[in-house]
């Protein structure tokens, strides 16, 4: 038993250890960061020994929780909120817990250290996220027939019967094809240090495993999609990593995935290039693909700097992550079609809108249209900010220093169009904490604006979890009816009461 113990201590220390412990640790690190990080280094578990069963078992039931949660807003409203904080939370509590549950039952369980939770917390994210990234209400849902028949059968650009009803065979394949390479395509591009030397993934692996996925795909998906032609996916191949680089730079400054504005320039790319006959199923095939290309290479670099922070080797995140993304290619169709058949999705009168697969159908016909179809003086709109974003960021870069601060950023100017006023208002009230606190504490708030500001994102991350859960629940709506209890001349008569019932029964 001493020995098993000392084993345990000196290849994966437990998350929270004793009191002592955990002071002794603090002084030395304080004393020299640098010697203590090396200690830790050779403690480090071998990354075989980060997957584990019991986290692979913890990933799979959060994936599916919130594959089910994301599912039912992307069929609803179609704005899915990131749960990725409380993805990490549920993580941390539901293995903590079950180390904690066995040890009060006399059993000696293996330690539970940040490395495991990090690569469970990855797997699950890249679980869940296939429900949303994978169009399921955009794109992917665009095919069917009931959203061709709210385009318009007779509009021009909207070819007869180019429409494909959903199936578990195809979409399952589809989703396997694309959502792998994202995972390869930019690899080679990461710097390394440290464990990350240690640990290393050869580019030749990212090479090889990226033209061979590649040609799968190539194969797979002119066979599922007659219209997609497979020259098609080869440009779609060549083109993701260029914007899987450029999306991933992005995500890094803003903290915000643009992987759907990438598809839609690749959906009117596609749309254009397929022509009339072809052009709306080659689109909004080509949307998925890119899309989910770009999305999944963003992820997996967010994931990297999450284990350089925790140490974690990038081979068992890499591993966590493909282990991740084939139960979300089982999970979320399965879960799509459990709502597709139970529900009257895409009904636009009715709880089930997804409002995005009409407009994702109306932007592909948008492009096999061409800009006739657009609306009056839209190019000249377009144009006209395009110039004006040109001309302001000029303008910070020539005019002196003290007038520069005035001038405001293009880019932030645009953020609040496209995901809403609420973000301006956060932000607006943000500034004006930190500007305040500037002038009352500079050295203060230069210290702790950091934390504070990390604990606002946290707790705005975690509520995300049961705000969703909450939203499952059909709303309540409420009845006003006159009073009847104590007969037609009751006095209560005059004020009446207030009931509730739930929409449909």
């Amino acid at each position: 038993m001493e020995r098993a113990e000392a084993d345990r201590t000196r290849v994966a220390p437990e998350i929270v250890g004793s009191h002592d412990e955990a002071a002794a640790a603090t002084e030395d690190a304080e004393a020299d960061p640098a010697r203590e990080r090396e200690r830790e280094l050779e403690r480090l578990q071998p990354w075989w020994e980060q997957v584990t069963a019991r986290g692979v078992v913890a990933a799979t039931l959060i994936g599916f929780v919130f594959t089910v949660i994301v599912m039912k807003i992307a069929l609803t409203t179609g704005l899915v909120p990131t749960l990725n904080i409380s993805a990490a939370l549920l993580a941390f509590l539901t293995l903590r817990g079950w180390t904690r549950a066995l040890e009060r039952l006399g059993f000696s369980p293996r330690p539970f250290t940040r490395q495991e939770n990090t690569v469970v917390q990855t797997c699950a994210v890249a679980c869940y996220t296939i429900s949303f990234g994978g169009g399921f209400g955009s794109s992917l849902l665009a095919l069917n027939k009931k959203t061709y028949e709210l385009a318009g059968v007779s509009t021009p650009g909207n070819s007869p019967g180019k429409y494909k009803e959903p199936g578990v065979g195809w979409m399952t394949g589809f989703l396997f094809a694309i959502s792998f390479v994202g995972l390869l395509n930019l690899l080679p591009l990461r710097k390394r240090d440290e464990v990350f030397n240690k640990d290393y993934i050869p580019n030749w692996l990212a090479y090889a495993g990226y033209a061979l996925l590649s040609i799968v795909a190539i194969i797979a998906i002119p066979v599922m999609f007659r219209q997609v032609k497979w020259y098609y996916v080869v440009v779609a191949y060549v083109l993701a990593p260029v914007l899987g680089f450029s999306n991933a730079y992005g995500t890094g400054l803003t903290d915000m995935n643009m992987s759907y504005n990438y598809g839609k320039i690749a959906l009117f790319i596609f749309a254009a290039w397929g022509g009339r006959d072809n052009g709306v199923i080659a689109g909004l095939v080509g949307c998925g693909i890119v899309k989910q290309l770009v999305q999944v290479s963003a992820d997996l670099m967010h994931d990297f700097k999450t284990g350089h922070l925790t140490l974690t080797s990038p081979r068992s995140m890499l591993v966590g992550q493909a282990i991740g993304t084939a139960m979300g290619c089982i999970i979320a169709p399965l879960t799509f079609l459990l709502f597709y058949k139970a529900f009257d999705i895409g009904n636009p009168d009715g709880y089930w809108k997804a409002p995005y697969a009409l407009i994702f159908r109306n932007m592909a016909i948008l492009g096999v249209e061409g800009f006739s179809a657009l609306p009056k003086h839209c190019l000249e709109l377009s144009a006209g900010f395009f110039a004006f974003s040109v001309l302001i960021n000029l303008m910070r870069d020539f005019l002196p220093l003290k007038y520069r601060d005035y001038v405001p950023l293009p880019m932030a100017m645009a953020v609040p169009f496209l995901v809403g006023a609420n973000f301006a208002i956060d932000m607006c009230v943000g500034s004006l904490i930190v500007f305040a606190w500037h002038k009352i504490n500079s050295k203060e708030a230069a210290l702790l604006l950091p934390a504070v500001a990390s604990g606002f994102i946290c707790g705005d991350g975690i509520w995300t979890f049961p705000s969703s859960l909450l939203s499952l629940a059909k709303n309540l709506e409420y009845d006003y009816h006159p009073c009847r209890v104590l007969g037609g001349t009751s006095i209560w008569r005059n004020f009446g009461f207030l009931s509730y019932r739930v929409p449909g029964r």
